[in-house]
């Protein structure tokens, strides 16, 4: 099952010392000269041939910006406020289907897009379109649509949009909110990708 909590990855640099120098390699053994007709000969290891696989590439998702650079102000409040456009690649075998979230890192209050239940042959989510078999949650402002982002003037905020691989379909029966969407999307997750936009204003 996939970790959600946020950490920052650190790379941690090993080095390792071999000192040679001072080293005797005299150990009363001396080795005999080769007799006439022979030869010195040296075995060299090597992994030539030898095959390293890590797995499946992970998860990747894709949007209209370098990931952690501003957005364009259409997907905003400031502009035509419609959902962009995103691209991943696909999940574990198992997935069944996909979810986004979009999260506001600087206020947790507020939700823009919850989508679930997107179909599992699906790999794109078109320009101010839900994806095929998607289900939008209910936005804070009690619509089932894309809320754009829209920080106090003076402000940049960070969001996260996360694209999950679910193992099942999100239940809905109980007409969820957007908070209980995500708990269901996030324990059902096989896996998931993430890409981060600020807004100004």
């Amino acid at each position: 099952m996939y970790d959600f909590k946020r950490t920052v990855q650190r790379a941690t640099l090993i080095a390792a010392c071999v000192f040679l120098a001072g080293c005797s390699t005299n150990d009363g053994r001396a080795m005999k000269s080769p007799l006439p007709g022979q030869t010195d000969s040296v075995q060299v290891a090597t992994t030539v041939g030898e095959s390293f696989s890590d797995g499946p590439a992970p998860m990747a998702v894709t949007g209209p910006w370098p990931s952690g650079s501003a957005i364009d102000n259409r997907y905003t409040c400031a502009g035509v406020g419609i959902s962009p456009p995103l691209t991943w690649t696909p999940g574990p075998e198992d997935t069944q289907g996909y979810a986004i979230v979009i999260d506001n890192m600087d206020d947790p209050s507020v939700l823009p897009w919850v989508v679930t239940n997107i179909d599992f042959a699906v790999s794109t989510a078109l320009e101010g379109q839900v994806p095929a078999g998607g289900v939008v949650a209910m936005s804070a402002k009690g619509e089932r649509a894309y809320d754009p982002p829209c920080p106090p003037a003076g402000s940049t905020h960070t969001f996260v949009v996360t694209v999950y691989a679910l193992d099942a379909l999100t239940p809905l029966d109980d007409n969820p909110d957007a908070r209980t969407i995500i708990s269901d999307i996030e324990s059902g997750a096989l896996e998931a990708a993430t890409t981060v936009f600020t807004v100004a204003r």
